[in-house]
């Protein structure tokens, strides 16, 4: 994979636009991946997908498409409680490679299994999901 991350040419086909929500991730990511990155995907243990491309890939999304900004995308996965452009990243990517190998996406499963991580860590996740709620009702 270092191979891969040093010639971003042999991962990524080129695209124009940046999602704009969850849905367009997918077609972007499908539209991005080459065939010889789908198959490397399809063969990963979902056990190994986080481990295995946190500092690629999932970085790379963070960074290109805006994860830790305030654009459309981060703004909406914000709203469905994905609290962190980390995870943000891992549930794009997880749900891609669901979506590849042709199984249910379990969306709300990922953001609860992050939402839990974060409790356990002591953070405030239920005041910010309130919060949330809250400013986008007003809107």
């Amino acid at each position: 994979f270092k191979v891969m991350q040093q010639n971003r040419a042999m991962v990524f086909n080129s695209y124009k636009a940046y999602p704009l929500n969850f849905e367009a991730a997918m077609i972007s990511l499908d539209t991005m991946m080459n065939p010889f990155m789908k198959d490397w995907l399809l063969c990963l243990p979902e056990s190994r997908l986080n481990a295995s491309v946190r500092n690629g890939l999932g970085r790379y999304l963070v960074q290109e498409w805006g994860l830790r900004g305030d654009g459309k995308l981060p703004q909406r996965l914000y709203q469905r409680g994905i609290l962190h452009h980390d995870d943000m990243a891992s549930i794009i990517l997880q749900s891609y490679q669901r979506k590849l190998k042709g199984e249910e996406i379990r969306l709300e499963e990922q953001i609860l299994y992050y939402q839990d991580f974060w409790r356990a860590a002591g953070k405030p996740v239920d005041s910010a999901l309130k919060y949330i709620d809250q400013k986008y009702l007003e809107e």
